[in-house]
């Protein structure tokens, strides 16, 4: 019995010495750790880093600091004033056709959008011009006599030249005071029409085919009606 009772006291006095000295250490540990406040001392300790941006870097205890930023930094992000998703850089004499569709990327450049920076390839010209017969605009007119068109009437209409599919407007141009117009175009296929709103009118767009170096001639005629 006795010896039971030493052997006991004995095995305590060990779990005794053995639970003070993991305290000790881990006490010393955690003293010895240093105290992280900032994202550079987070990225210091060789925590980690995510791969967003701004990037955060995460502690072992959990902390997360972000990647601090500078004021252009920060002014980059924000989206632009206007409400455009991209960014109009036309005029810095590059030609932005490939760009990046995040917010703040740059506009897509091209001829038509940015004729200063994204210069169209010259694939030749071509020429189509004509007149605009329109009347009478006397309601009675007796052999001989003249009525002329006034000259509202011609100025007041253009020809609009569309692309085959008739979607995308080419070039529109005014008749001219005498009821003429012309056009320089590039080779192609092409829908033309007159912006005619009269009643008496309801030709549907004709197609062209202009070669390099042609001249076509395509006239118009309107009826007004009057009698």
């Amino acid at each position: 019995m006795l010896k039971f009772s030493k052997l006991f006291w004995i095995i305590l006095a060990i779990l005794i010495v053995g639970a003070g000295l993991d305290i000790f250490i881990l006490a010393k540990q955690s003293a010895n750790e240093k105290t992280i406040t900032s994202y550079a001392e987070c990225v210091a300790e060789n925590n980690i880093i995510t791969q967003s941006y701004p990037a955060q870097c995460r502690t072992k205890d959990g902390q997360i600091f972000v990647q601090p930023l500078t004021d252009e930094e920060k002014e980059a992000l924000k989206p632009p004033l206007d409400g455009a998703a991209c960014k109009n850089q036309c005029g810095d004499g590059q030609c932005a056709e490939i760009v990046c569709l995040a917010i703040g990327c740059p506009c897509a450049e091209t001829p038509q959008t940015c004729p200063a920076d994204c210069r169209p390839i010259n694939l030749g010209t071509a020429t189509v011009s004509g007149h605009l017969n329109i009347g009478p605009f006397c309601p009675v007119m007796r052999e001989g006599e003249l009525c002329p068109v006034p000259v509202e009437a011609y100025t007041s209409r253009a020809v609009l030249v569309y692309d085959i599919t008739g979607k995308n407007l080419i070039a529109k141009k005014s008749f001219d005071t005498n009821g003429n117009y012309s056009l320089s175009l590039a080779p192609g296929t092409y829908l033309i029409q007159i912006d005619e709103k009269s009643p008496f009118y309801q030709k549907a767009p004709e197609k062209i085919t202009l070669k390099n170096g042609q001249t076509l001639t395509h006239n118009f005629d309107v009826d007004t009606g009057i009698r």
